[in-house]
């Protein structure tokens, strides 16, 4: 059933296999077929998928997704060259929180726990800023 309707409605398909599998009606070996069948109809269907529907989808444990503005990219830029400079390769001198946050995303991003995405706006301005 929950196929079919997402033919037409991918969201919808979806939903219907969320609440089943979280009804505490199924036995674990059934509830985890339907996980996979879940996760099969969100991969083939997740290009039509709004980001924004995506977090009602607890069951699917998908990646946080995290939007990358110009003055994150700004700050990673000055700790690049600060590391190039420094004597250690660290840039210890200068350690601020806006460092701390963009290593930390760099190291998510790295690990694949987390999904950064930079829009064409932020980056064209970045671009135009650092020319």
């Amino acid at each position: 059933m929950a196929m079919d309707i997402a033919e037409d409605y991918p969201l919808g398909g979806l939903r219907i296999l969320e609440k089943a599998i979280y009804s505490n009606l199924l036995e674990e070996n059934q509830s985890e077929a339907l996980k996979k069948s879940q996760r099969a109809l969100f991969t083939s269907h997740s290009g039509i998928i709004p980001v924004k529907d995506r977090r009602t989808l607890k069951g699917l444990s998908l990646k946080p997704l995290i939007i990358v503005d110009t003055n994150i990219l700004i700050e990673a830029l000055k700790d690049d060259l600060l590391r190039e400079l420094s004597v250690d390769n660290l840039g210890s001198l200068d350690w601020t929180v806006e460092r701390a946050f963009h290593w930390m995303l760099r190291r998510r991003a790295q690990e694949e726990r987390v999904v950064l995405f930079v829009p064409r706006a932020a980056e064209g301005e970045f671009m135009h800023r650092t020319k």
